[in-house]
């Protein structure tokens, strides 16, 4: 992550004129800026540009404005210019560093078991990325769904994910890859830190496991202790708004319209989940992400998979995602991708159907 995408961050969270800024807990940055302090940086400057001092980070109570984060790490990269920075922090914090997310994933019986708490759960920190667990695909994935501006976010869940997944099945555990919609400024880094290959500018960010070791146990499985840290996340997650299930909601809801065919538009799709588009609108800003920026994701990742299927046209598969005409769907997709449909499918190793070569 460059200084730029830090800086992106702070005005992706900055509140229009007058609006009040969303506070955060304090306790979910004290882990960012005690790994940076282990990384070499001298902390004490960063946290002066912030506006933020020990004691607040070291109050159970204390709260920060959530713009915080992108400041905090855009003032250190201009202290210290690191690549991948989130996945550098990622690997420097320690297990139990946010406690009852941590131990209610890692106190599961197996690593499905642990994927669908951190699922459940992850709504509990400050976070605005999403996580959906697709255990039945094959490769089984961990998606990693945020706005344009979540990148650091988004690399930080999956490094902080395989360390601890990994260390909690005594290295057992393997990554067939892992995957980033966005650039990253150092991707052999990535890959080292990861242990495993990494995918830039794809249609899904997150991590792809062997399906067998969804069932690999975890050393700290305790069914009771497991229990009783639900009972408490389930309580606290009762008090807090549905942020990441409204963005779930209409990505199912647009898969599924796009796939029958069906009208995309906001207004029809609120309709369908019982909300007005304006409420729909203000809940998915409340997570960072926007209507058109999940119908963008869906249509990449549905564009992806149809271009592979040999037997679909590249314009039947701008056809079947909504595009009035081809030249619209190739714009999008060399926007997406940066290359062509047609390009896609040679790199993909799919031949040309008939229409396609003219036969």
């Amino acid at each position: 992550m460059t200084v730029g995408d830090s800086e992106l961050i702070v005005r992706a969270n900055s509140p229009a004129a007058g609006a009040a800024m969303p506070m955060v807990p304090a306790s979910d940055l004290r882990p960012i800026v005690e790994a940076l302090a282990r990384l070499g940086y001298d902390t004490p400057p960063l946290l002066a540009v912030i506006g933020v001092d020990e004691a607040t980070l070291a109050d159970v109570e204390g709260r920060v404005r959530c713009d915080a984060y992108g400041a905090l790490v855009a003032a250190a990269m201009r202290q210290r210019p690191l690549t991948v920075l989130a996945l550098r922090i990622a690997a420097e914090i320690p297990l139990g560093a946010y406690p009852l997310l941590d131990y209610v994933v890692l106190s599961s019986t197996t690593v499905r078991d642990g994927l669908e708490a951190l699922v459940r759960y992850h709504r509990l920190t400050s976070s605005p990325v999403v996580v959906e667990l697709r255990a039945a695909e094959r490769p089984p994935r961990l998606l990693l769904h945020a706005g344009a501006d979540a990148a650091f976010g988004v690399e930080f869940i999956a490094g902080l994910a395989t360390k601890h997944l990994r260390a909690e099945t005594e290295g057992r555990l393997r990554l067939l890859g892992a995957s980033f919609a966005h650039a990253l400024d150092d991707a052999a880094q990535a890959e080292r830190i990861l242990g495993c290959s990494v995918t830039q500018n794809a249609s899904w960010s997150g991590l792809a496991f062997a399906a067998d070791d969804l069932l690999l146990p975890l050393r700290r499985r305790d069914p009771i202790l497991r229990e009783l840290l639900e009972r408490q996340a389930d309580e606290l997650s009762a008090t807090m708004p549905e942020l990441g299930a409204v963005a779930m909601e209409v990505r199912h809801g647009l898969q599924r319209r796009l796939a029958a065919g069906l009208d995309v538009r906001m207004a029809v799709v609120a309709r369908e989940l019982a909300t007005s588009a304006r409420t729909l609108q203000r809940r998915l800003a409340a997570t960072g992400l926007s209507y058109a920026t999940l119908l963008d994701e869906v249509r990449r990742e549905m564009a992806e998979r149809h271009l592979r299927d040999p037997r679909l046209a590249a314009a039947q598969v701008g056809y079947l995602l909504g595009f009035s005409e081809p030249a619209a769907f190739h714009r999008a997709f060399r926007r997406w991708t940066g290359t062509t449909p047609q390009a896609f499918r040679r790199g993909a190793g799919v031949r040309p159907t008939r229409t396609e070569t003219g036969a």
